[in-house]
């Protein structure tokens, strides 16, 4: 039972999550098995609560810091520097972050998911009982929030705005939408008709029809609207069937809701408007690394810059000075570490790379950039791998007193890539290969082969197909060419629709 103390209600989750931190905190996790346990363990806790009641802002706070704190400690008595706030890394991976659920987003995106459910099962034993307590009168998109809600229905009524902004028509007959009030374009047409069509006789999008050759009234609609949305409507696939209208979640292939296009969803929208994306490549190239994980979290962490240097111990006041004794004068950051300080030098002339070009102030993603445009195939993952070598040189001999040759570093690099080279032949390869030869079908069956040309610049594709029996005789094909096709997904469906109708009528007109 949910009472006013929300935050007394779920105390437990809390304390679970907490339990959990302290049972594994003890173990010696690397960074990748911290990330691995807190989207797998930590973040699953709360699951199922979430998808019934809208948690408080400071309870999704205090989980997120529980969750932080695991993240950046050394060990359950060595609390660790947090470099960067819990929201830096809900930032997806290829935007810069380490792809943690943002609690907030995802709570919304789980009830959006009860929302979907009772538009599109009305009928249900929680459909009709929703319905009849806060909507006997009304839809559910009509529907007030009341005098005396519970707590579940006020949760499903903070996330409504989400699934209608989501929602639209796919059209069938057409019978059921309204030309302006429904959400029925695409999206990226704006999804709802702008502008009064010049001819507002017409109110249901069926008028716009032509039943005899399932197509659009090309002419008329040319004549409404504007140009966009007539072109918006033309591309709209129409079923060569009787099919009704339906709703559909028109972030998702399939036309269903899902928890996680409705988090993409929320998570895109707050990135576009926030993250700057010019860096998602780079990103996006060093979590393909062939690497442990533990090196490529540390190599992002590079790119943040949320490493303790001498420079940035200095800058957060914890240092007295932006460099070490031992680089004299010299500003220690980690292009230092990574170009000149100790055995660096040494390093990359024994591995025959030449950095003599470039000096401390250019910036490590700026580097990392130019290393990936390099034509060798692995010199990614060997110039990351020396830089977590050089980095971890630098703190042994920082921290503990211990050098290391360059050979011990070269040395260490080759090991590890070797290593995961070796790992990654053990593990077969799951790829789907087509056959090249064409095979022929069993007896008495005949075998359709499809395939469809889509230009992108005229939106015109051509459908191609041929029918073979098992003999390898030609039994018949054709080709058709299409208009109004939005992208090369849909004129595959239309060539595979196409040929199946093709083939139909050819096998009925043979067997007559």
């Amino acid at each position: 039972m949910v009472e006013r103390k929300k935050n007394d209600a779920f105390q437990h989750i809390c304390d679970r999550m907490k339990m959990k931190v302290q049972s594994w905190g003890a173990r010696l996790l690397s960074q990748g098995g911290k990330e691995v346990f807190i989207k797998t363990v930590l973040q699953a806790i709360p699951t199922y609560s979430m998808s019934c009641f809208l948690f408080p802002k400071t309870l999704c706070t205090k989980l997120e810091s529980i969750m932080s704190r695991f993240w950046w400690q050394k060990s359950l008595t060595r609390n660790g520097m947090h470099w960067c706030n819990w929201a830096n890394l809900n930032i997806p991976k290829n935007y810069g972050g380490m792809g943690f659920r943002d609690l907030g987003k995802f709570n919304i995106a789980l009830l959006v998911k009860q929302g979907w459910r009772l538009v599109t099962n009305p009928n249900s034993l929680l459909g009709r009982i929703y319905k009849a307590k806060h909507y006997p009168h009304t839809s559910f998109w009509n529907a007030t929030l009341g005098t005396n809600p519970s707590y579940t229905w006020k949760s499903i009524f903070a996330a409504r705005k989400v699934l209608e902004d989501g929602l639209g028509w796919k059209v069938g007959s057409g019978s059921q939408i309204s030309i302006l009030q429904d959400c029925w374009l695409p999206h990226w047409a704006g999804g709802k008709i702008q502008a009064t069509p010049a001819n507002s006789r017409f109110d249901r999008v069926s008028e716009l029809i032509d039943y005899s050759t399932k197509s659009w009234k090309v002419d008329l609609i040319s004549k409404c609207f504007t140009p966009l949305e007539a072109i918006a409507i033309c591309y709209i696939p129409l079923s060569v069937y009787n099919s009704e209208d339906r709703m559909v979640w028109f972030a998702d292939n399939s036309g269903r809701y899902t928890v996680r296009s409705g988090y993409r969803c929320l998570v895109g929208s707050w990135v576009e408007d926030t993250v700057n994306t010019d860096s998602s490549g780079v990103y996006k190239k060093i979590w393909e690394l062939n690497l442990p994980p533990k090196i490529r979290i540390i190599v992002w962490q590079i790119t943040k810059d949320y490493i303790p240097t001498a420079v940035n111990l200095y800058n957060r006041r914890i240092s007295s000075s932006p460099s070490y004794p031992s680089y004299s004068e010299a500003l220690e950051n980690f292009m230092h570490t990574l170009l000149v300080c100790g055995p660096a030098k040494d390093v990359w002339q024994s591995m025959g790379v030449d950095w003599s070009n470039f000096n401390e102030s250019m910036d490590f993603c700026t580097w990392i950039n130019l290393v990936f445009q390099d034509r060798r195939h692995d010199f990614g993952e060997i110039a990351t791998t020396t830089a977590w070598a050089l980095w971890q040189a630098r703190n042994k001999r920082t921290m503990e007193g211990k050098g290391q040759s360059a050979q011990d570093i070269c040395s260490l690099t080759f090991s590890i890539i070797k290593e995961m080279r070796e790992l990654k032949e053990r593990i077969p390869a799951l790829v789907n290969k087509m056959n090249p030869i064409w095979m022929p079908p069993q007896e008495h069956f005949v075998k359709v082969n499809f395939d469809a040309a889509f230009r992108i610049t005229l939106h015109q594709p051509s459908s191609g197909f041929i029918i073979r029996n098992s003999r390898g005789q030609v039994m018949g094909y054709g080709t058709i060419f299409n208009k109004f096709v939005l992208d090369s997904f849909t004129a595959e469906a239309i060539a595979c629709l196409q040929a199946l109708d093709f083939s139909r009528d050819k096998v009925l007109l043979m067997c007559k």
